[in-house]
């Protein structure tokens, strides 16, 4: 009963309530407080299964967005909108001949509105999640006043961003190309070499000094002089990938349980690394790479994430303490083959008071089934991505992310080959891996106060330079305005 109160208070204080999925309640006083508070009618209960159910009415531009409504008699709930409703599906069920209930299970009201199970999304394989409604009619719905000019980090100067990195995964491992020869090396002559576009290279430390188990100590000079040449190009922005690839940051996190064999990179037992530290992890291999591998007065940018990609608070606020930034986790994953906006993962994540960057699109080993294949036609399938997210809404910027071992196999490389070539051609303003996630992390921070009928005071630390408005707005008054080139 204290969060139903609490649930009804802000609503009088005007703030929009939005049920996903079902009334979180499993208390029944609770739950008839809240309906009637709310203005729901209905009795509340579930028809188990019905003998018959129908759709009353549905509204064909807010539902059917990605997949066809059906009605489901596995289950039916009792749950009908409040006067005034704008109802976007009706339904009703049938025991014999006879309607016994009613269900609204899409619908907003004056207080905000709901999404009801099951029919928000369908479930068309394991790995997909199709939404039955038009998440973006239907917030602008929830918030028709919600008119303003919108942070976002996915354009600079009217351009789409554009950023690449690269994981240090592979680095020393020989490529069957030539003989003896690298995958660095090879991402150095066909890559960093042949575009002339910014990407930020981060190694493991463990890799380069090679105390990997499976590489030789005497290799050591070899792979630094390497790093040191990479480094040393002007389009290149430096990074870590930590000391010892760390596959789970979280100890026994239950994300990770069965995908890994071990926790890190096996070490030789010179090491003396038993467990995971998240200051030699972060701190060691950036003071590490800025000692040994750049030139002179450079600076590491970017703490990039390995593994699973989850790192708890104590490892971010390691990160924000240094002064540097953060990047890498997300499932962004859009194309033809998983055509969900499912697959679009948002920008940041919160881990307590601590930020994560996400990075905007995932790597080839998420394209090419954990780096099963196919290799040429598995990481091209990113161009697709990059489409799906630029249009009809510009949803990310585009990022080509891989590791240096996609210089392992002709079919990587050459899908390598065909991602930049597609981003050459295309009108992009070019940036860092680092750069961008300042500029993510300021429009997370972007205050937005309205100071007058169409006039806003927009307020952030100024990485972040771009906003949005809809068309209906209209054109921004620039010679009226302050701070703002058009």
């Amino acid at each position: 009963l204290p969060y139903a109160d609490w649930l009804l208070a802000q609503k009088d204080e005007g703030v929009k309530v939005l049920f996903l999925a079902n009334l979180p309640f499993s208390q029944e006083d609770a739950r008839q407080k809240v309906a009637v508070g709310l203005g729901m009618r209905g009795d509340y209960t579930t028809i188990a299964r019905p003998d018959a159910v129908e759709i009353i009415s549905i509204d064909d531009e807010m539902m059917g967005f990605e997949a066809k409504v059906h009605p489901h008699r596995t289950h039916f709930d009792h749950i009908v909108a409040p006067h005034g409703a704008e109802v976007f599906l009706s339904l009703q069920c049938k025991l014999g001949s006879r309607v016994v209930a009613k269900f609204d299970p899409v619908y907003v009201a004056d207080w905000g509105g709901a999404l009801l199970d099951p029919y928000i999304t369908f479930s068309a394989s394991p790995d997909d999640t199709l939404s039955l409604f038009d998440p973006f009619k239907y917030l602008s719905k929830l918030w028709p006043a919600g008119e303003f000019p919108a942070p976002d980090p996915t354009t600079r100067d009217g351009l789409r961003a554009f950023f690449s990195h690269i994981d240090g995964d592979g680095f020393a491992t020989l490529s069957s190309l030539r003989r003896g020869v690298t995958c660095a090396e090879v991402v150095r002559d066909e890559i960093l070499k042949k575009y002339p576009l910014p990407v930020t290279v981060s190694v493991v430390e463990a890799n380069t000094r090679a105390v990997e188990v499976g590489l030789e100590v005497k290799d050591r000079p070899l792979y630094e002089e390497l790093a040191r040449e990479i480094f040393a190009m002007p389009n290149v922005q430096a990074a870590s990938h930590s000391y010892s690839h760390p596959y789970s940051w979280i100890k026994d996190d239950p994300d990770s349980i069965g995908l890994y064999a071990s926790e890190n990179l096996i070490l030789h037992p010179s090491e003396n690394y038993t467990e995971i530290d998240y200051e030699r992890e972060i701190v060691g291999s950036t003071s590490y790479i800025e000692r040994e591998l750049l030139p002179p007065g450079e600076k590491v940018e970017i703490m990039l994430w390995s593994g699973n990609c989850r790192p708890p608070a104590e490892a971010l606020a390691i990160v924000r303490r240094m002064g540097i930034e953060n990047m890498n986790g997300g499932d962004t994953i859009t194309t033809r083959h998983h055509p969900s906006l499912a697959t679009v993962a948002p920008r940041t994540m919160q881990w307590g008071d601590e930020l994560q960057i996400f990075a905007p699109n995932q790597n080839e080993f998420v394209y090419t089934s954990d780096w099963s294949g196919p290799f040429y036609g598995g990481f091209r399938d990113v161009i697709d991505t990059f489409q799906r997210t630029g249009s009809p809404r510009r949803l990310k910027p585009v990022n080509i992310y891989y590791h240096f071992y996609s210089a392992s196999r002709l079919g990587a490389l050459k899908a390598l080959h065909e991602v930049y070539d597609w981003a050459s051609s295309q009108p992009l303003h070019d940036m860092t891996a680092a750069e961008f996630a300042r500029v993510t992390r300021d429009s997370r921070a972007t205050r937005i106060f309205e100071v007058g009928e169409r006039r806003w005071r927009l307020v952030n630390e100024g990485a972040l330079r771009t906003f949005r408005m809809p068309r209906s707005l209209g054109l921004v008054d620039v010679a009226r305005s302050e701070g703002v080139t058009g």
